[in-house]
């Protein structure tokens, strides 16, 4: 699990490195979709905006572009960090399922309370 895990991180790493790169060199950075197409903020409207700030070290606005995502990427790195470290080796593949689809029904209704208020 470790091997995949940080295989994850890295690939992350490099395709958010050149991501970074490209919106420096052309000041443009690719629009979302879904707003494009339907006019409504998407669960992960902010996404880029949000990792910019977290560049920056300005937390606040960071959490302003994107709260949700802002809270799963603290969980998340929380608990890849304890599965690097060894402490979720034995852990039942299925409990990762089951919080992937917590995670994916939570950002549906982030998604849907975002556009109202």
């Amino acid at each position: 699990m470790k091997k995949r895990i940080l295989k994850i991180y890295k690939w992350t790493f490099i395709i958010g490195f050149l991501y970074v790169l490209f919106i420096y060199a052309t000041d443009t950075m690719i629009p979302c979709s879904y707003y494009s197409i339907f006019g409504i903020k998407c669960p992960g409207c902010g996404l880029t905006r949000m990792f910019l700030s977290l560049l920056k070290l300005d937390i606040a606005s960071a959490f302003f572009y994107n709260p949700f995502m802002f809270i799963m990427l603290i969980g998340w790195n929380i608990v890849g960090i304890i599965a690097i470290f060894g402490k979720l080796e034995n852990a039942n593949p299925r409990y990762f399922k089951i919080a992937g689809n917590i995670c994916l029904i939570l950002a549906l209704i982030f998604g849907i309370v975002r556009n109202f208020f």
